[in-house]
This record gives C-alpha cells, sequence and structure tokens, in this order.
C-alpha cells in the first residue's frame, strides 16, 4: 500500500513503521492518507527508532521526528546474568535452588510483554525455572550428593508482534553434602534398623533356624537313631525401596524358628525354619531326616538343606543336605545345612559346612548345627545302653542387610 504523501519522490509507506493495536500513538498530526491521521497509521518513535528528516511539517514538527524507522520496531531483550546455587542438600540428594536474574523488554508495544524462559543441558536433568514466565526468575532442582547439575539457559521476550532472545547465559546447581556410603549390617539375634538418609533398597539374606536332630529310639536295644533336622530356608535378593526414617524389623530366629525382616515399606520376607529330625526309629527302621525317609538299613540322603536319615539296628546313618551359598557384598555366606543322621555304625555327616551338624554314633548325641547358621542338629546315634542319646540342637538364623 501506499500513503500517497511522498518525500523526495519515495512514499512514505517505504519510510515509517506501521502501528500495531495496543501500541501507544502520537498525537493527531492532522495530515491524512486515506481518511486516516498518520497517527494511527504508523509507530510512534518511542516504539523504534526516529526516521529523522522529511522535510514534511506536522504542527510544526517534522514528521520524521514523530514516526519510527521501519524496520526499527523490534522488542528490545534485556541482557541477563549466569545464576547458580550451592547448598548441602543432603546425602540422599535434595533440592537446590539458585539466586536470580531479570530480563526486561523495550520498543515495539512498550508494554504487556511477555517472557519465555529455555534452559538446556550440559550435565543433569529434572531442573526447572523458579518463575519460567516472569521477567525475573532462577533455576531450581533435586540434586544429587556431591554432583553438580550445568547447562545454559536465555529468555524469548516479546511483545506480541516480534520476539527477541536475550543473550545465553550459564547457570549450575550443586549439592555440597557427600554420597551416601552403603553399610553391611550383620545380625545374630533380633535387632532394628532406621533407615538413613540416602538409602533406598537393601539386598538381604534371611536364615531360618535350623531344625533339631532326632533322639535315638528308646526300648531294647538295638533301637533305631534319630534322623538329623533340617536346615532353616535360606532367602536372598534385594527389597524394595525403603523409607527414609522408617524402621526396620529384624527377626533372627532361634532352633525350629523362621527369621524375618519387615517394615519401613520394603516387602516382609520370611524364612521358614528346618523341620526336627523323626526320633522314632526302631530296629527296622531308622528315624528319618527332615527331607529323608527313614528306611530300613538307613534314611535317604537329605535333599539340599535336608537333614540325612538314621539308621535301622545295623547300617550308616545318611549325611544332610548342602544348604544355600549367597555372596553380599563380596561376602560368602554358606547357610542352612541338614544335620547327619545318627548311627551304631558309621555316624552320618552334617553338611558342616553349611552348619549342619555331624550324626551321633553308638551312645553318643548328634552334634548341634552351628550358631547363626541355620544349620540341622545332627541326629542321635543308636544306643547301647539304658540311655537313650539325644539330636544335636539345631542352628539358630541369620539376617544380613546391605545398603
Amino acid at each position: 500500500m501506499t500513503a500517497n504523501i511522498q518525500k523526495n519522490g519515495t512514499d512514505i509507506d517505504s519510510l515509517f513503521e506501521p502501528t500495531h493495536s495496543g501500541w501507544p500513538t502520537a498525537s493527531t498530526t492532522h495530515i491524512q492518507s486515506g481518511g486516516t491521521d498518520l497517527a494511527s497509521k504508523y509507530a510512534i518513535a518511542s516504539s523504534g527508532s526516529a526516521y529523522g528528516t522529511t522535510n514534511i511539517q506536522a504542527n510544526g514538527t517534522d514528521i520524521g521526528t514523530i514516526f519510527a524507522s521501519l524496520g526499527s520496531c523490534s522488542v528490545v531483550a534485556g541482557a541477563i546474568s549466569a545464576v547458580s546455587g550451592s547448598a548441602a542438600a543432603g546425602a540422599g540428594g535434595g533440592t537446590v535452588t539458585s539466586g536470580t536474574t531479570t530480563t526486561s523488554g523495550s520498543k515495539g508495544k512498550q508494554s504487556g510483554y511477555t517472557f519465555t524462559w529455555h534452559l538446556s543441558y550440559t550435565t543433569g536433568s529434572g531442573v526447572s525455572f523458579t518463575a519460567g514466565s516472569s521477567a525475573t526468575t532462577g533455576v531450581t532442582g533435586t540434586i544429587p550428593a556431591a554432583t553438580t547439575y550445568s547447562g545454559t539457559m536465555y529468555c524469548g521476550v516479546s511483545d506480541g508482534n516480534t520476539t527477541t532472545n536475550t543473550n545465553t547465559v550459564a547457570w549450575s546447581l550443586q549439592n555440597t553434602s557427600s554420597a551416601y556410603t552403603p553399610s553391611l549390617h550383620v545380625y545374630t539375634s533380633s535387632s532394628t534398623l532406621v533407615v538413613p538418609t540416602g538409602a533406598t533398597t537393601y539386598q538381604y539374606l534371611v536364615v531360618g533356624g535350623g531344625g533339631n536332630g532326632g533322639t535315638s529310639a528308646g526300648g531294647t536295644f538295638p533301637g533305631g537313631s534319630g534322623g538329623g533336622g533340617g536346615g532353616g530356608q535360606v532367602k536372598s535378593g534385594t527389597t524394595g525401596t525403603a523409607t527414609v526414617g522408617q524402621t526396620i524389623t529384624i527377626t533372627v530366629g532361634a532352633a525350629g524358628v523362621a527369621s524375618s525382616i519387615s517394615g519401613a515399606g520394603i516387602t516382609t520376607v520370611s524364612s521358614t525354619f528346618g523341620v526336627a529330625g523323626t526320633g522314632t526309629g526302631s530296629s527296622t527302621s531308622g528315624g528319618g531326616g527332615a527331607s529323608g525317609s527313614g528306611n530300613a538299613g538307613g534314611g535317604a540322603v537329605g535333599s539340599a538343606g535336608g537333614g540325612g536319615g538314621g539308621d535301622s539296628a545295623i547300617g550308616s546313618g545318611r549325611t544332610g543336605g548342602n544348604g544355600t551359598s549367597v555372596t553380599i557384598n563380596g561376602n560368602t555366606y554358606l547357610k542352612g545345612g541338614g544335620g547327619g543322621g545318627g548311627s551304631s555304625a558309621g555316624a552320618g555327616g552334617g553338611a558342616t559346612t553349611y552348619g549342619g551338624g555331624n550324626g551321633g554314633g553308638p551312645n553318643a548325641g548328634g552334634s548341634p548345627g552351628t550358631a547363626n547358621s541355620g544349620g540341622g542338629g545332627g541326629g542321635g546315634g543308636n544306643r547301647t545302653s539304658s540311655t537313650n542319646d539325644g539330636g544335636g540342637a539345631g542352628g539358630s538364623g541369620y539376617v544380613v542387610l546391605y545398603g
């Protein structure tokens, strides 16, 4: 379009910036183009930069000093500065917030500017602006212990017609707290543990108490020997996410009693106890172990963690079954071995490496399972006198937590 008003042969539409709705306007010039006063057609000089001399006067003033030069009315964005924040926000990570920086808008509409902040990362994630649509803002985020997140930021300033970005500056957020170091907790008796800040999950080993060994049969010699006790159940794995500040209850079972961990938002873990060896052998049938059967001539070999069967009048007692090997934080734990069956000839060996007790020989009681191993007790040996031979006590349970 043209204004049909010229300066040295050039239409002034090619000289001045058009005005926009909501922009400030100049005073009436009493010069019209197409029935519209120039003050309603062109942007006031303060919305950009004055054009300069045109030798066209309005009320005694050159219109080149009243109106803005074409292309000079883009928004001008005020410069911003870098922001940073540093705090001891906790071993488990915590919120760190920076100081603030401020931008501004000028030219164009001269009011009602909008501010849109933009952020990028060099390291980290999850950082946000404290006031992402205001002229003044900082950055904030959850920062892991002993860690710095950083990146760059800028702001787009707009008057609804043009948008100008500020300079780009750096931001950083640092958590100066030392990182949480996992700890190994070993329990040989029942206890509690309050989950510390920084802990999340725990590796666990939960071993139930071992079963007691069986006692040799009473009555007229020869009588059957007792079976070995079964090893306590062994469970290992990783808990769900624990709740900081809450209590984990640790139960360490005695012989024949389950062990468990519970509370603090984790899934309860319970390891059952080993079954006691049978003490009802006879002259033709030895007492069975927890996972064996007392057949004539000796019980079957126990399965993993099972107690060995006792012998009859003459055979050998069976060995206890092996338990379970678990490694946590470089430490290997051998737990839950079965006790050996008793005998009048060759006593069954317990799974001693895994805490099981050996069976007893003639007139001898079975050996106990190792304390805090969950090992089963050995079965009592065949009696050759008026005294019944007792089985060994099962080993107590055990709990390990690492996290």
